[in-house]
């Protein structure tokens, strides 16, 4: 009846069930079904109608409040991604055109349509709220990140495949002008502008922009990356030059756009291994001079020396006194892929199969039907078991193979310096702040990173030191400069810096500054820096805070945010006080702390490859065997001494610390390090407690 009533009259019958749509989200569901028997006519007017209603003046496209979406603009983008990806024969083309006319004018809110059309036929969501589980998946293959994800085991693949060629298609067309790139570009320099021509009445408004912007530019690039070849990738992404000086993108998004072609160089002597794998079997080194990005006919080829002149011109002159092009490169080219290999989430998600295959096994429907359902389940399970037993072991090998061309490679990072803070300084602003607020991956890559610089002793690098700053002279301003979001991941980050660091010594004054930081930020006035220091506390609760005395004065100042008239605040109050009465039964006294009384279970520790631990906790042994004659420890009184610091900064992962009293921490006892191995603080035998294991000079 819909689609006799619509050949008939098209524009007025659809109209009004478009409208009815933006009304009622119920709808969206049944209509999408009738849909189904209209004719292609009917489809393409149906398109002219939804960029009719998206570009119809005298609507507001926000709430309000500033912050939200108006309904009728989230049902009409939702209703469209259903239909999209229900009817593969719509078109797309003039939607997308629509949208870019729109970014060019300044004007991103239409980008929810972009957001749903994604989420729908190419299955790719963004979201904020993951679990620890489906974070470390996130390291994993596609395969394992698909089925980590909250619908990733429930999806239709034969389905999705289609939709999302559909999707590639319509921005990729053959012989039309191509939207994909465009696109994206105009995302990236819109999410600047948000910030540059805010004229929003309070800053929650601009920081919700940037938010909903920056999802869409996330899970936008996510869909090209994976859905496009990488060799059609190389050559529709622009140059890096082009991207930073040509279009004004900032580095951190160019180098997002841009990272899937670094890891296509190749070494220029004809091996077949990609950049950052290893393809130098005799463990030579190797001149970054020798790898080469070959073009096609249309285009140059590229070396990687090449690269490394671009990434100079991008930083000021003063910026490569501390660090290196090559660093540069190797951190913001590398994925969590390459550093981190998941084997508790392959067993766990290969053990979910094997119990999905036996309950298949177990079904005493032995109907037709029935038959013919299971065998066709068994066939899908079986292909995800052989494809995770697969990825698992390739994925483990190329984790091996990188870390040996980073063993080859550490050398170059980072250079001489009279002061070591300098340095410290420069990698954060440069390479771990626009990193680790860039997405929950990238916040947990950003401190596996340091771990893995750590573990492979990587020289003029002090770890501690490194902490130090980042907690005691710069979280503070961070937590006051970030949207909510970012406050979530730069949360996540110091979660995983804790973590490392969580049995040295030294966490004693950095759980203090903490402890400060925290407060400092909750008595504020300003709803942002409130707001954030309590997303903050909810990412680090799990392992902050350890000792007694800051968990009460921390306690204490939620108790008050838990009466503040602004709901959402009372509401993250209440949900942090509930994580720190579950945890209050593990918090020590300082003393307590002093002599290593902390519980192991909140910090497991996490490989960083193969067998290789960086926490400390379950550090091979050697890691307290290593002897005062090889010169390479701090001790304990010298390192509380600054000319001692200075002494010692270029060839120790040590630093200048505050310490409890004496009495607290034992004489002879301190921060002792290996070239390769953290600080332990357990002795063989699991006993909690710190044990001297160098004469103090």
């Amino acid at each position: 009846m819909v689609a006799k009533l619509a050949h008939a009259n098209p524009m007025t019958v659809l109209r009004t069930i478009v409208q009815q749509v933006e009304a009622y989200r119920d709808m969206i569901n049944p209509v999408v079904d009738a849909f189904k028997y209209l004719t292609q006519l009917e489809y393409d007017i149906l398109q002219y109608i939804v960029i009719e209603r998206l570009a119809q003046g005298g609507r507001e496209k926000v709430k309000d409040d500033g912050l939200n979406l108006s309904d009728w603009l989230q049902c009409l983008a939702s209703f469209w991604g259903h239909l999209c990806k229900k009817h593969l024969s719509m078109e797309l083309k003039c939607l997308f055109q629509y949208i870019v006319n729109q970014l060019k004018k300044g004007l991103g809110t239409e980008l929810v349509v972009l957001e749903e059309l994604i989420q729908q036929m190419a299955n790719v969501q963004y979201t904020e709220n993951m679990t620890d589980e489906q974070v470390d998946a996130m390291a994993g293959s596609e395969t394992l990140r698909l089925q980590s994800s909250l619908f990733g085991s429930t999806r239709n693949y034969k389905v999705l495949n289609k939709s999302t060629n559909k999707l590639r298609d319509s921005l990729l067309p053959k012989d039309e002008p191509k939207l994909a790139i465009p696109l994206l570009l105009l995302i990236a320099q819109h999410r600047s502008k948000i910030i540059i021509n805010a004229d929003a009445t309070y800053i929650k408004m601009v920081s919700e922009q940037f938010d909903r912007c920056h999802g869409i530019l996330l899970q936008y690039a996510e869909f090209l990356s994976s859905a496009v070849a990488p060799s059609t990738y190389v050559q529709l992404i622009p140059p890096l030059e082009d991207l930073v000086y040509k279009y004004h993108i900032e580095p951190d998004v160019a180098f997002l756009i841009y990272r899937p072609v670094m890891r296509l160089f190749k070494s220029a002597n004809g091996g077949e291994a990609c950049w950052p794998l290893d393809d130098n079997e005799e463990g030579e080194s190797v001149s970054y001079d020798e790898m080469i990005l070959h073009g096609d006919s249309s285009q140059k080829s590229i070396m990687w020396s090449d690269l490394l002149n671009t990434i100079r011109t991008i930083l000021p002159a003063k910026a490569w006194n501390g660090l290196s092009p090559e660093l540069y490169a190797t951190f913001w080219g590398l994925t969590l892929y390459d550093l981190n290999f998941p084997k508790d989430r392959y067993d766990a998600e290969i053990k979910k199969l094997h119990e999905n295959l036996k309950q298949l096994e177990d079904n005493s429907d032995n109907s037709s039907i029935a038959i013919s359902r299971r065998k066709k389940d068994k066939e899908r399970i079986q292909d995800l078991l052989d494809k995770l037993n697969n990825e698992s072991d390739k994925h483990q090998q190329h984790v091996i193979s990188v870390l040996q061309r980073l063993t080859r490679e550490k050398d170059k990072w980072l250079s001489s310096s009279p002061d070591a803070l300098k340095i410290n300084m420069e990698f954060l602003q440069r390479c771990i702040y626009p990193r680790c607020v860039l997405s929950m991956q990238d916040a947990v890559y950003c401190a596996t990173f340091v771990q893995m610089m750590h573990s492979l002793g990587t020289p003029f690098f002090n770890t501690v030191n490194h902490i130090d700053v980042f907690i005691c002279k710069t979280l503070q301003p961070m937590i006051c400069c970030c949207t909510e979001y970012e406050a979530g991941r730069l949360g996540r980050f110091l979660h995983e810096t804790l973590k490392m660091a969580y049995h040295w010594k030294v966490h004693w004054k950095w759980s203090g500054r903490i402890t400060k930081v925290l407060n400092q930020c909750m008595e504020s006035k300003e709803y942002m820096e409130i707001r954030n220091a309590l997303i903050v506390l909810t990412k680090i609760t799990s392992i902050f805070p350890v000792m007694r005395k800051s968990g009460i004065n921390i306690e204490k100042r939620v108790a008050k945010l838990k009466g503040d008239e602004r709901e959402d605040l009372k509401v993250l109050a209440t949900g942090v006080a509930a994580a720190l009465a579950a945890r209050k039964s593990s918090w020590v006294s300082e003393e307590e702390f002093g002599m290593g009384h902390l519980d192991l279970k909140p910090v497991p520790a996490k490989p960083i490859a193969g067998n290789q631990y960086a926490d400390p906790s379950t550090a091979k042994d050697h890691s307290v065997r290593a002897k005062s004659v090889e010169g390479r420890h701090e001790r304990s009184e010298n390192a509380m001494k600054p000319d001692a610091h200075k002494k010692n900064a270029s060839t120790t992962n040590g630093s200048d610390i505050q310490m409890p009293s004496s009495s607290a921490q034992g004489k002879g006892s301190g921060l002792v390090r290996g070239v390769d191995e953290p600080p332990k603080l357990l002795s063989d035998d699991g006993v909690k407690v710190l044990k001297p294991t160098a004469e103090p000079e």
